[in-house]
């Protein structure tokens, strides 16, 4: 199968075909929408966008951005840093392996340095993992693959539409102990009109500011992730993201952001002020997503990055995804590059044995003599 490529800016790309293609494959985090933000707040207009055409139908996507570095084209996802998982869209009906290699050569033979590529975030049930290693051996190139996040999974089977009287009992007690404060309002649309955005992501920031663990938290809505963050909602339809809360005589107090493409629901942010930890407003929050999901028709609800212990009260199934990594052939500077921007991950392993010796060593040490 001969397919026709070219390689372009985001705005030249057919957004309907795009979109379309994400939403068959479920991707959150390379559709239209997503990439587009980045490329106007994050990348500097940087992104390219590589297509891969069988006759009329749209079969590839893939979006990356390339960053000159000692002499070498670092070619990463469009989007790396807020993206939770980085993947190359395929058709469902087209190969995998035969789309992937078509589009990096289409990305490859637009540079005119040596090549790194440095794929973060590839979950382990996305086919494009084994699909870019095939195409690095297949080019003589030396590839490594580092575990890099672990994120937790849910896939909707017939039980999950029916709600609980524990849930429904539960979320009535919450919302009687929001009553206490004030009255208290569940907003399942929190930004119908994309023009109030701005007023709207200062409400979001003062709520994770009030966060009982801000200290320990990333902060979201502020700097340039945050302009990513508003631009990214200013742009997306409106069944793309879904961004409820709880209001509480008109003030926020909680919210949570639910990425939605196909039949994929992810929870991206969600948080809540230290005044009302007390409520469980975060599992009545999440109970709503669950159940909206399944009304959605949703086949698999990603928890996303971390492994928070909110998280396991939907699922116990953990997954991991990986950065790839893949050097020029030969001894390059680009292979001394990759290692040079990958060597935290390279210690850690390291690093997770030392702490356990020296933690067996400290209880060995407490124990009494026999």
């Amino acid at each position: 199968m001969k397919l026709q490529t070219r390689v372009r800016p985001p705005s030249q790309v057919p957004t309907k075909e795009w979109d379309d293609l994400a939403r068959a494959v479920g991707a959150v985090f390379a559709g239209p929408a997503w990439v587009g933000a980045a490329d106007a707040v994050l990348d500097g207009g940087r992104v390219r966008v590589a297509t891969a055409h069988d006759q009329d139908r749209l079969v590839g996507v893939l979006p990356v951005t390339a960053t000159r570095i000692a002499g070498v084209d670092v070619v990463r996802f469009a989007g790396t840093g807020p993206s939770d998982y980085g993947t190359v869209l395929v058709d469902p009906d087209a190969s995998s392996a035969h789309v992937v290699a078509t589009l990096l050569d289409a990305v490859t033979e637009q540079l005119t340095g040596p090549v790194l590529l440095d794929l973060q975030q590839v979950g382990d049930v996305d086919p494009t993992g084994d699909a870019v290693r095939s195409w690095a051996r297949a080019h003589g190139r030396p590839v490594r693959t580092l575990a890099q996040a672990e994120t937790i999974r849910r896939t909707f089977g017939p039980q999950d539409g029916k709600d609980s009287k524990n849930r429904r009992t539960k979320d009535r007690k919450t919302m009687r102990l929001l009553g206490a404060l004030g009255e208290a309002e569940h907003v399942t649309e929190l930004l119908p009109d994309p023009e109030q955005v701005q007023d709207l992501v200062a409400e979001l920031r003062d709520v994770d500011a009030a966060h009982p663990r801000a200290d320990h938290r990333d902060q979201p809505w502020t700097g340039r992730t945050g302009e990513f963050l508003t631009e990214f909602l200013r742009a997306a339809p409106v069944d793309s993201r879904w961004l409820n809360g709880v209001r509480v005589d008109g003030r926020l107090v909680a919210y949570s952001l639910e990425l939605v493409t196909g039949p994929v629901v992810g929870m991206y942010l969600c948080s809540y002020r230290s005044e009302i930890a007390d409520t469980a407003t975060g599992t009545m929050l999440l109970h709503d997503v669950r159940r909206r999901a399944h009304a959605h028709g949703a086949v698999v609800m990603d928890m996303l990055r971390g492994l928070e212990t909110y998280k396991f009260r939907l699922s116990t199934s953990t997954h991991v995804s990986h950065r790839i990594v893949v050097a020029p052939a030969g001894f390059t500077p680009g292979r001394l590059l990759g290692r040079a921007l990958t060597w935290r991950q390279d210690l850690r392993p390291w690093v997770k044995r030392a702490r356990s010796a020296l933690s067996r060593s400290a209880r060995q040490g407490d124990s009494p003599r026999p």
